[in-house]
């Protein structure tokens, strides 16, 4: 456990006051330091009969997936047919009583889903699924802000911008082909937009990436929400700055890259809080920041082999292959709780949410780990392997099988279709007569 005393002291803001971006990252790296590097205690455990059985699970989900993608489902709805897929996943492999779905269900997160697509069908019908797919992650994340905050989850025109932005610009900025130069001159352009200057683009992509934040200053003026555009402005210095960890390799010490690290993530999710409310508490600005850091580091572990191969430096990749992963991943699993235990919002529905956040965390851990299992020391997958719910070899081919099964042309189809049938339903139930 965290001793929360020795962490950092920082002072918080109030509305309108300038975020303290630095004092945050003081914060988390101070927390970083703080956690344990020994193995954590292992939570729930699986036996190898366990992990077959559900392996055989997952496998008939994903060959029913499969005929619901190709239309062959029957009269049966594809909300419905999804619906009973998941149930029948969750209920064999997590042992949750369905705690995921029915929270995700009950809070709107469908709707929200729902709505989100005509919105992308309507701005860009041609973005690829794997950017949907990308923005649509941001947008769950930026619902269960909402509940956090006791809102309404639904889609707001800033909720949508916010949420298109980074895969275009992320795309953008990780191309390998486009030159350093470039990239430097788009994020000069993206900057002065984000402060309410430059001329209209008239490259596409640019002019996408414009259009969005006229759209969240339609909600959110600049006048009265400055913390909203401060936060913008956060979260592009820190893609800024990660630029630097595609220069090669880098030397011990030559940059900072835990604090890089962290205020790329802290930054992305603290726009998110401000984007959904337009103003922040101390208490939650500090959470959300947090929140951001643990996302940003599973998803450096997820991607640390690629990382390395194009020559990115993080956390992960600089020592993958090189010393094992061990330690590094320890401190990870005992930096969820540490945060999580932060986690007392007024409004927020506490303990499902905590419990759905860090059962989410976890699964994406070990799946990182099956898949970059060489980085690791055996004693140590035997210890984790006990944690994970299907057999090793299969789980970390499990993203490929999916990919083969599930061609993205054919999502997108099933999209399609599922918005069809909603909004079906909708004009049915516009059309019914009134009761008397």
């Amino acid at each position: 456990m965290v001793n929360i005393e020795a962490r950092i002291e920082i002072n918080g803001q109030e509305q309108g006051e300038q975020i303290k971006v630095k004092n945050l990252v003081a914060y988390c790296c101070g927390l970083w330091w703080e956690c344990s590097s020994e193995l954590p205690l292992l939570r729930q455990t699986f036996s190898f009969l366990q992990r077959l059985k559900h392996q055989r699970v997952v496998e008939d989900f994903r060959k029913q997936l499969g005929r619901i993608t190709e239309g062959s489902i029957g009269e049966t709805s594809i909300a419905a047919g999804m619906t009973g897929l998941l149930q029948g996943l969750e209920a064999n492999l997590l042992l949750k009583e369905g705690l995921l779905l029915k929270f995700f269900q009950n809070q709107g997160y469908d709707q929200s889903t729902s709505d989100f697509l005509k919105m992308v069908e309507a701005f860009d019908p041609g973005m690829e699924f794997y950017d949907i797919f990308q923005a649509i992650r941001n947008v769950w994340i930026m619902n269960s802000i909402q509940i956090l905050f006791g809102m309404e989850v639904r889609v707001t025109p800033s909720v949508f911008a916010y949420s298109m932005l980074y895969p275009y610009s992320d795309n953008y900025l990780d191309d390998e082909s486009i030159p350093q130069g470039e990239k430097l001159a788009f994020n000069q352009r993206f900057k002065s937009w984000l402060l309410g200057e430059g001329e209209i683009p008239d490259h596409p992509l640019e002019k996408r990436i414009y259009d969005l934040i006229k759209m969240i200053e339609g909600e959110y003026s600049r006048n009265s929400y400055p913390q909203v555009y401060e936060s913008l402005l956060a979260i592009h210095r820190g893609q800024e700055k990660s630029l630097t960890q595609q220069r090669g390799h880098l030397a011990p010490y030559e940059r900072d890259l835990l604090s890089i690290t962290f205020e790329k993530g802290g930054t992305s999710v603290l726009a998110d809080g401000y984007l959904v409310r337009g103003h922040l508490t101390y208490q939650e600005s500090l959470f959300l920041f947090q929140y951001g850091v643990l996302l940003q580091l599973i998803d450096d572990l997820q991607d640390c082999g690629a990382d390395q191969r194009a020559g990115h430096m993080t956390l992960f990749s600089m020592i993958k292959g090189k010393i094992p992963l061990d330690t590094l991943v320890n401190k990870l699993w005992h930096l969820i709780p540490a945060i999580m235990e932060t986690m007392d919002l007024p409004g927020a529905d506490g303990g499902n949410l905590r419990q759905v956040i860090s059962q989410c965390c976890e699964i994406m851990i070990l799946e990182a780990m099956a898949h970059h299992s060489k980085g690791f020391t055996k004693g140590y997958l035997k210890q984790m392997n006990r944690m994970t719910p299907l057999p090793k070899a299969y789980f970390k081919g499990l993203k490929g099988r999916f990919q083969r099964t599930i061609k993205p042309e054919a999502v997108k189809g099933l999209l399609k279709r599922w918005l069809q049938e909603t909004q079906g339903n909708t004009q049915n139930e516009s059309t019914k007569a009134p009761v008397n």
